[in-house]
């Protein structure tokens, strides 16, 4: 649920073209790799307290946004790890100029005092159909509690 995410630090998605700040050497690599690329480099710059590309894998710029990507990288002041399985990629229709990929998710967190959850659900990711800065971005994603143990990542068709 989009909820959750907000509640966990996800930032509202930017258009990719506003980030302004010279992305991380991580952030502009995933983003030119792909959709599974730039989900799997979010999720390790996490565990890495690499806020900064994480961030930026949203398409946000932390030097313009510095409150928001504050409270941002402080939603993951209690994390110890975060890992993350993808599923298949599904392409959509590309829509409004920008082409977007959804991608089923399972991540798995361990938190400070040792507690740990599980969530399922997928990520939308997006890029420009055209220019030079085609570069995929996370858009939004929708995660929910796991209702069991990790056994597969939902299948993404």
């Amino acid at each position: 649920m989009a909820a959750l995410l907000a509640a966990c630090g996800a930032p509202e998605a930017a258009d990719p073209a506003s980030a302004e700040a010279e992305p991380t050497d991580a952030a502009e690599t995933a983003a030119e790799a792909g959709p599974v690329a730039v989900i799997e480099t979010y999720y390790d710059a996490i565990a890495h307290l690499d806020y900064q590309t994480a961030w930026q894998l949203w398409g946000k710029d932390p030097e313009t946004e510095t409150e928001a990507y504050e409270a941002f990288a402080r939603s993951f002041g209690n994390t110890e790890l975060t890992t993350v399985e993808t599923g298949t990629p599904r392409v959509l229709r590309a829509e409004g100029g920008f082409e977007r990929v959804e991608i089923p998710v399972r991540v798995e967190d361990l938190m400070s005092d040792g507690t740990g959850r599980s969530y399922d659900g997928v990520y939308m990711l997006t890029r420009p159909v055209t220019g030079e800065d085609r570069q995929w971005f996370i858009a939004n994603g929708d995660l929910d509690i796991a209702a069991g143990p990790p056994e597969s990542v939902p299948d993404g068709g």
